[in-house]
This record gives structure tokens, sequence and C-alpha cells, in this order.
């Protein structure tokens, strides 16, 4: 996977920022191991809707479609995926995404845990990323179980694809409504979370399970909170430290010139 320059996008010079941000500089720059756990709004510059909002994802897409009681209804369930499929792939990484991984390559941020499905860490060069609710690059048989890289050719050109083992309907490897989160990922996300003393909330309101329970996780261990979003959330009041009232892309961009003016 080819890297961005990030260099480019740094002056050696600290960004002009608010006190709330230079707060939240000064905590990750004295941080001993800090993570971040991302949501929709930190795609929503790369041309991803979020889930809820006016414009959102459900407005667009059958939400029944995504739940695992519907999944025998393959026909639609696979038509609303190809949707969404479609919009994820003419996505490409934002300045947030691109700040992330240039903040985990100086030694920042440790890991990324996000509940989205895009792969827009991974691509912008993230390396160690958690994905709480799969992503769209394998499909998995219901019936044999079998996995298969989406661009393997024994698929074929199908719609709906079939498995090449048994003939039964693939679907993507993500997480539908009535699913349980997978162990390995639980336990991947606890042990972050116990190493962690800062977490970065980034373009979520992590009110979802299992996401929601690490931000009170982490306050109940002492840890410092940072959030990041264009609005305020139950987690503003309640859990943060420090609140950003910002775009993602703008906020972490700042963050990561300063940080690295200083590193």
């Amino acid at each position: 996977m080819a890297l961005f320059n990030f260099k480019s996008l740094f002056t050696g010079e600290i960004p002009e920022m608010s006190s709330e941000l230079r707060n939240a500089m000064d905590i990750i720059h004295m941080s001993r191991y800090a993570i971040a756990l991302t949501g929709a709004g930190i795609s929503v510059k790369s041309g991803i809707p979020d889930f809820r909002g006016p414009q959102g994802i459900w407005k667009q897409l059958d939400i029944n479609a995504f739940f695992r009681k519907n999944i025998k209804d393959y026909e639609k369930v696979w038509s609303e995926i190809s949707k969404f499929m479609k919009t994820i792939k003419k996505a490409s990484p934002n300045d947030a995404h691109k700040s992330l991984a240039f903040l985990e390559r100086m030694g920042y941020i440790k890991s990324i845990v996000t509940q989205n499905i895009d792969d827009l860490h991974q691509k912008a060069g993230s390396q160690n990323v958690i994905e709480f609710h799969g992503n769209f690059k394998k499909l998995k048989c219901e019936n044999c179980n079998s996995s298969y890289n989406i661009n393997n050719t024994k698929i074929g050109k199908s719609f709906p694809p079939r498995c090449p083992n048994c003939g039964e309907i693939l679907f993507p490897e993500i997480a539908l409504f009535g699913d349980e989160i997978k162990q390995s990922i639980i336990e991947k996300v606890t042990n972050e979370v116990n190493w962690a003393d800062v977490l970065i909330i980034i373009g979520t309101s992590a009110t979802v399970y299992p996401a929601s329970e690490i931000p009170q996780l982490m306050k109940e261990k002492g840890a410092y909170i940072i959030e990041i979003n264009i609005e305020p959330t139950y987690l503003t009041d309640e859990i943060s430290d420090v609140f950003v009232r910002c775009q993602a892309d703008i906020a972490l961009n700042k963050l990561s010139k300063g940080l690295n003016a200083i590193l």
C-alpha cells in the first residue's frame, strides 16, 4: 500500500487554534498511550453520509435490509448493500484519516477503534485499526462458512454472488443489526482500553454497543477523554474532559501540525 506524502501537509509551525484544541494537543503530547474511537462523522468529508442525519444513509437505504433476521430476502439485502458499496468504493481518505495515520507514524496514536466499514483508515496508511463492524473486503458463505476476497475470480460475476464451494449466497463480512461482535474483536479492544491513558473520540456520539462502553470504561480508569464533534453529544457534559466543536478534518489537521512542530 502506497503511503501518503505526509510531509507536504506540515510546515513545522504550530497553527492558530482554539484553547480547547490546544488543550487536546497538550494532553496528546503528554500521553503514554493514546487511542482513537471513530464513527461515521469522520468520513463525511470523503463523500460517505452519516447514518442518521437529514441526508444520512438511512434516508437513502432501507434499514430493514441490514437486519440479520431479514437476510433470507437476499435479493433485497444485496440490492441495498450494493448501493452502499458503490458509495464507499468512490470514497477516498480525507485529512482526518490522513492526520490520524500521521499521528500513528509519529508514535502518538497507538491504535484506532472504528465503527466504520469503509476501510478509509487503512487506505490513509493507519496500521493498527480495529474494526468493530467489519468491512466489505471479504465475502462469507452463511452455509459452509467459506470466506473469499471480494475480488476473487472464483466468485464470478453473478448477482448476488454465490459461493464457489456450495453455491449458496455470499454476504459481506460486516456486522448486521442483531449480530454479536466477534469475541476476538472485543478482546483486542479491551486490551487497548486497558493500556490507554487518552481516548480521542472523533465523529461519533458512541451510543451503539459495544463502542458505547469504551468512553465510560476509560473515564472510570482515570484516562483523559477528548471529543471532536461538530455538535455536542451526551458525552460532552458527562464524559469528555475536552470538547472540540469542529469538523474532524480541520481539527485533526491542526493537531497533527502542532504535534509535528513540537515533537
